[in-house]
């Protein structure tokens, strides 16, 4: 049987944590040991407790490894452990890494630079467009977007990166065989093209709100910088953005409108010394990795009457009054003009007839 399979079954006592998981891997020579382990042997073990040896003796059960054994097979998850040469060496590299990873997919080129985007899930359209350029722009340097694949500013990333054919890697809080949250089904398929889903906890396993902050660590954990989007001043992302730098990790923050509650928390972190994100090129010459660029960058030849319209919009959604008070031009030709805009790719148009670029 495969030794991992003694991971799994360790790491799926309850009463253990990682500490004392490695607390027994110390003591004994590998997780089988542990599973043939009789009581007087646990006892010797300084640390445990007399529930922690209780918990470990009523596991000692064959069909706990078969069943293990089934539910990987049956799901097609594939579990990498932080012994094993394909584990992530940025993850293997932290205080507290899992003792193993599930993935469902196929894990990146781990010679590849990671780069995490992160935000809030309430996110505005600026918020969506800069996520989704960032991780598009540095999927084309063939760099792995991380995140955590949750509503708002983490899809967006996923999406991006997918938009340019690249890797990109969704952290989760729950099993990797159990979509959360649901809406983002139909998005699993795309990432799964070139990517994969990843998660410390057991295949079947329900999101829960403490899980999220401990999966954090991951994120931040298996990247070299972490960029943040948008957040507010307490959330999740901060817990991302202090675990990123007691790893050591780069922080960037994107500046946002100092009236909007979801960029209180990057312009503070941009005042504590974060680093301003100002473009994915700036982020990729900071990390040295800028040579790595494939420029695909569409120059916008605009002018007259066209122009005049497309600089009154910009990363901030902008509706028709507002077009024709900055433009000055009719609103009959503004209509024609935003349709062969939109047409060719230099706006979008978002609900309640208001447009913002594509870049």
């Amino acid at each position: 049987m495969d030794d991992n399979i003694y991971l799994i079954w360790l790491s799926q006592i309850g009463s253990l944590g990682l500490k004392k998981q490695d607390l027994l891997l110390e003591y004994f020579e590998s997780a089988k040991d542990i599973f043939f382990a009789k009581k007087n042997q646990l006892t010797d073990v300084r640390g445990l407790s007399t529930q922690n040896i209780n918990s470990i003796l009523n596991k000692q059960k064959t069909e706990e490894l078969e069943n293990i054994e089934k539910i990987l097979f049956d799901k097609n998850v594939k579990y990498i452990s932080k012994f094993d040469d394909d584990y992530p060496k940025n993850l293997k590299s932290i205080i507290d890494p899992p003792l193993g990873i599930y993935v469902l997919g196929n894990l990146p080129d781990d010679n590849f630079p990671k780069i995490s985007v992160i935000g809030s899930r309430k996110c505005t359209e600026y918020g969506k467009t800069i996520a989704f350029k960032f991780a598009k722009d540095f999927a084309k340097s063939n760099v792995t977007v991380v995140s955590g694949f949750a509503r708002g500013i983490d899809i967006q990333a996923h999406l991006g990166a997918v938009e340019a054919d690249g890797h990109t890697i969704a952290v989760l809080g729950c099993g990797v065989d159990v979509c959360y949250p649901p809406e983002n089904k139909c998005f699993v398929e795309y990432i799964l093209k070139k990517g994969c889903f990843i998660s410390e906890y057991f295949p079947g396993t329900k999101p829960h709100f403490a899980n999220f902050p401990i999966r954090n660590r991951i994120i931040s954990g298996m990247s070299s910088a972490t960029v943040i989007i948008e957040a507010e001043e307490r959330s999740g992302t901060h817990i991302t953005c202090d675990q990123a730098l007691e790893q050591g990790r780069e922080v960037f923050a994107v500046p946002g409108n100092l009236t909007s509650k979801l960029s209180r928390g990057t312009n503070a972190l941009i005042s504590q010394g974060a680093n301003i994100a100002i473009s994915s090129e700036r982020i990729l010459e900071h990390l040295q990795l800028a040579n790595r660029i494939e420029h695909e960058n569409r120059r916008v030849t605009l002018a007259g009457e066209e122009k005049l319209v497309y600089d009154c919009i910009g990363l901030e959604p902008v509706d028709m009054q507002e077009i024709i008070f900055y433009s000055k031009c009719q609103l009959s030709a503004i209509n024609f003009i935003v349709t062969e805009l939109e047409l060719k790719g230099y706006i979008k148009r978002l609900p309640g007839q208001r447009y913002i670029r594509s870049f």
